[in-house]
C-alpha cells in the first residue's frame, strides 16, 4: 500500500470513533473530547479491496496493518485533531496537527493536517464509552459508505 493511499485510508479509520446523539441535547463536544480514542471495526458497505491482494471484504480492518489499527486519536478542546502511531509505529513520518470542526447537529469535520486529507463525517452514535460515524470514501472507485467503530483507548 503505498504511503498516500495508507495516509487517506488512515483518515478514514479515524472516522470509527465518532456515534450520533440522534435526538440527544447533550453537546457533542463533550463526549468527543473527554478521551482519547481508537477504533475497533471498520466496516464498509460493499467489498473492498485495499490492499489489492484479491481479497475484498467489508471488514476493512482485517486488510490494514496493526501500525494503523492501533492509532489513537486526540479531539482538543480547542479544535486541534491529533493521531498518535501508539505502540506500532508505520512510518517515521513527523504527524502534523490537524483540525475537526462539528457542524448541525450530526457532522464532523476533520481536517487531518499535513496530508491533506479532508472528511465530512456523519455522527451516527456518540457518548463517553463510543462513537461511531459515517463517511463516504472517495479514493476507491465508486466511492463506497464505511462505518467506523472507536471506542476510549484505555478500554
Amino acid at each position: 500500500m503505498n504511503k498516500t493511499v495508507l495516509s487517506k485510508y488512515l483518515c478514514y479509520l479515524f472516522s470509527c470513533s465518532l456515534v450520533s446523539c440522534h435526538a440527544q441535547k447533550e453537546d457533542n463536544r463533550s463526549p468527543l473530547t473527554s478521551s482519547t480514542w481508537k477504533v475497533t471495526s471498520c466496516i464498509a458497505a460493499k467489498p473492498v479491496d485495499l490492499n489489492s491482494r484479491g481479497n475484498a471484504s467489508t471488514n476493512l480492518l482485517t486488510q490494514s496493518p496493526s501500525c494503523i489499527n492501533d492509532d489513537i486519536y486526540l479531539f482538543k478542546k480547542n479544535g486541534v485533531f491529533l493521531v498518535d502511531d501508539n505502540n506500532d509505529v508505520c512510518t517515521s513520518i513527523t504527524r502534523v496537527p490537524g483540525s475537526w470542526k462539528l457542524t448541525g447537529t450530526d457532522q464532523l469535520f476533520v481536517d487531518f493536517g499535513g496530508d491533506g486529507v479532508k472528511i465530512r463525517f456523519r455522527i451516527v452514535e456518540i457518548s463517553s464509552r463510543r462513537m461511531q460515524l459515517l463517511a463516504r470514501m472517495p479514493f476507491v472507485t465508486g466511492g463506497v459508505n464505511v462505518t467506523y467503530t472507536y471506542v476510549p483507548a484505555g478500554n
